[in-house]
């Protein structure tokens, strides 16, 4: 009789493991589909900033049309996220531990998205320069890019993993691309390149481009094939040309006829583009997660029916503490590859402990990428803190000290980290 309770145990055990893993994976399948609200959200303020600095360049005699409809597409999509947020409370608070500090990205984003009202009546009266405006905008886009990347840390398998840290640096480096799109939107519309503007477009190129290859080691050869024809596009050849023409334009005013709108249509028509690859990130993030589900679904019924079929094994020719113990560790057959073929429970917890060994194994290397992205996410924020300097800025400061010290610039982020204990003091 007590070998038999302590099999019902286990049984209960082995059982409960899968059931919590379903769980897992269905309140993954909620939050996933919270990331993608958020980035249509994030790709329409971002057009709004943009088209806000061509408003704000001209004084307020050009763009002001195409602003207003742009706002009320913001306003739209921030709708469905506070109706999304509220049917994805139960999901998140299944996360566990990881629940709370998930949460707090979200009330911080929340928050920020209260001053776009602010925001926007300070635009309208052109009460801003274009640089302060750009500035804002980023802080309230930037809260909602953490939960992105907060929700990357929660993934408990390690292809969900992957695909969220190769989307998190395709929404960043589109980020960055968005701010350049700003930046040259003020100069053109403006009619004037200052040294400053020059030297942050130039940051942002280079900076977003690091964002891009990082996505590029995280997505399939399709992907790749994609990114690649992107990159030759007529839009990107445009922007390139824009490009030389701003940054090859001595201080002074910028000549040419339309310049600020031919660019942004075609910075616009490039984010445009690299929303496409986004909204595949998200479809393949949801197949992945239903897959998942389907095979943990599917080894949770293969595992019933063979606890089942063991059980009744031992009702029909009770054991003892030695036979059972005899039984566990025999398997019928000795080729046994997924729980559905064995007849022991033995054979049962040593599949699950296996897997979620090889499991954990793989998500330490998809995991990898994501800690050192934290890691410089943290170095960028002390810099700009504590020397006042923007992003892109900051990020050029640590890549430049890792070229010069001839150091891995991960390495100079963890030395950053450190060093700031000193700072506080």
């Amino acid at each position: 009789m007590p070998d038999i309770l302590h099999n019902n145990r286990a049984v209960e055990f082995l059982i409960a493991s899968k059931r919590c893993e379903i769980q897992g994976l269905r309140d993954f399948n909620v939050i996933s589909g919270l990331i993608s609200v958020i980035g249509d959200l994030v790709h329409s303020l971002q057009r709004e900033r943009g088209a806000s600095n061509l408003f704000v360049g001209s004084q307020g005699s050009d763009y002001q049309a195409e602003l207003i409809a742009i706002r009320e597409e913001s306003d739209q999509k921030r709708s469905v996220l506070e109706h999304s947020l509220d049917q994805s409370i139960p999901a998140i608070q299944g996360m566990g531990a990881s629940s709370a500090v998930l949460f707090s990205r979200l009330s911080l984003a929340i928050q920020a998205m209260e001053e776009i009202h602010t925001l926007r009546t300070q635009t309208w009266q052109c009460a801003w320069d274009g640089q302060a405006l750009t500035q804002a905008y980023s802080a309230i886009i930037s809260s909602l890019l953490a939960v992105v990347f907060e929700a990357a840390d929660i993934a408990r398998d390690p292809k969900l993993t992957e695909i969220l840290v190769g989307l998190f640096n395709l929404m960043q480096g589109k980020e960055l691309a968005g701010q350049e799109r700003a930046a040259g939107s003020l100069a053109f519309a403006s009619g004037m390149a200052p040294v400053e503007i020059k030297s942050r477009i130039e940051h942002l190129i280079d900076y977003q481009e690091t964002c891009f290859s990082t996505y590029l080691q995280h997505v399939d050869q399709q992907a790749v094939a994609v990114w690649r024809a992107l990159e030759s596009s007529p839009c990107c050849l445009q922007i390139a040309a824009l490009r030389d023409h701003l940054c090859g334009t001595a201080k002074g005013r910028l000549t040419g006829e339309d310049l600020a709108r031919q660019w942004f249509t075609v910075q616009s028509e490039k984010q445009d583009k690299i929303r496409e690859l986004e909204i595949a990130c998200y479809e393949a993030l949801s197949m992945q997660c239903q897959l998942r589900l389907e095979e943990a679904e599917n080894r949770l019924s293969a595992n019933e029916d063979a606890v089942q079929h063991f059980m009744s094994l031992n009702e029909e020719e009770p054991t003892s503490s030695i036979e059972t113990f005899s039984l566990l560790r025999t398997p019928v057959n000795n080729n046994v590859t997924s729980p559905g073929q064995s007849r022991t429970l033995m054979d049962l917890v040593q599949y699950q402990s296996k897997r979620l060994q090889e499991v954990e194994q793989s998500l330490d290397l998809a995991r990898t990428a994501l800690e050192e992205r934290k890691i410089m996410e943290r170095a960028k924020y002390i810099l700009m803190k504590h020397r006042g300097l923007e992003e892109d800025e900051a990020y050029q400061l640590m890549r430049q000290t890792a070229m010069n010290q001839s150091r891995r610039l991960i390495d100079v982020a963890r030395s950053l980290i450190e060093m700031s204990v000193l700072w506080k003091g």
